[in-house]
C-alpha cells in the first residue's frame, strides 16, 4: 500500500508497508460494517478515483485482507468483504477514530458526512472503559440519521475466555425490539457531548436530548458515550 517500504525489521513499519497507503484504511473502515459492492465503496469514498479504488482493492486482496464473494439470489452481485486477517484491523481503526474524535468540529463543504459510516463512528465514540459488566442494548435515535442499535455483549466468550472491551460492542442500523435504553439526539450533539463541549442537562432542558429506560442502564449508557447522566 505504501509507495515504498520503510525497509525496517519492525512490526509497526512492516504493518505500515501494507496498510499505510492513502485510502487503504478508509476502505477497511467501510468494509467493517459488512460486505460492500464496488459502487457502495465508491459512494462512500467520492474523493477516490475508480481506477485507484480498483488498484487498492487488488492490493488488499493480494495481501489477504480482502476477498471477493458472490451474494446469493436474488441479489446475485459480487461484493468485497474483509477476511479474518482484515477484520483483525478493527481495533486499530477504532482506536484511530477515538484519537480523532477530539479533532472533529462540524461538517462543512470540505468535510462531508456519509451516513453509511455511522456504525463505525458510533463505535469510535464509545468509551469502552465504561462498559458495564452486564449485557445491554441501547437504541440510539439520531435525529438526522435515524435509529441505530448499539449492543454490549457478554464479558467472556463461549469457552470462558475474557473478551476485550472493544470485542463486546457492536452497532447495526435500525431500531431494536429489546432496547434497555433509548437515547435520542442529533449526531453533532452526540459528538459534542463526547468531547465534553456541552452540558447534557442543558440539552435535556431544551428538549434536544431524550433518555428513556431503567435509571441504572441509562446512567451506564451515558458514560459509555462519554458524558455524565443529566440531573
Amino acid at each position: 500500500m505504501a509507495p515504498r517500504s520503510y525497509r525496517q525489521f519492525c512490526p509497526v513499519t512492516m504493518a505500515l508497508d501494507q496498510v499505510g497507503g492513502r485510502w487503504t484504511l478508509p476502505i477497511v473502515r467501510d468494509l467493517l460494517v459488512g460486505p460492500r459492492r464496488f459502487t457502495d465503496l465508491r459512494r462512500g469514498l467520492p474523493g477516490l478515483a475508480p481506477n485507484l479504488l480498483i488498484d487498492r482493492l487488488r492490493e488488499l486482496e493480494a495481501i489477504g485482507l480482502v476477498e471477493r464473494a458472490e451474494l446469493p439470489p436474488p441479489a446475485a452481485r459480487q461484493v468485497y468483504r474483509l477476511t479474518p486477517r482484515g477484520r483483525a484491523l478493527e481495533p486499530v481503526i477504532l482506536e484511530l477514530g477515538r484519537f480523532g474524535v477530539d479533532l472533529m468540529d462540524r461538517p462543512s463543504d470540505s468535510l462531508e458526512i456519509f451516513p453509511e459510516q455511522t456504525p463505525v463512528a458510533l463505535l469510535t465514540f464509545a468509551r469502552t472503559e465504561f462498559l458495564p459488566p452486564w449485557e445491554m442494548v441501547v437504541q440510539v435515535d439520531l435525529t438526522d440519521r435515524g435509529p441505530f442499535t448499539f449492543s454490549v455483549g457478554p464479558t467472556h466468550g463461549p469457552e470462558g475466555i475474557p473478551l476485550r472491551p472493544s470485542d463486546r460492542c457492536g452497532v447495526t442500523p435500525g431500531p431494536s425490539q429489546e432496547a434497555d435504553v433509548h437515547l435520542g439526539l442529533s449526531t453533532i450533539h452526540l459528538l459534542q457531548l463526547r468531547q465534553g463541549a456541552l452540558d447534557p442537562t442543558d440539552l435535556v432542558s431544551g428538549g434536544e436530548l431524550h433518555l428513556h429506560g431503567d435509571p441504572t442502564a441509562v446512567a451506564s449508557a451515558c458514560r459509555v458515550f462519554g458524558f455524565e447522566p443529566p440531573d
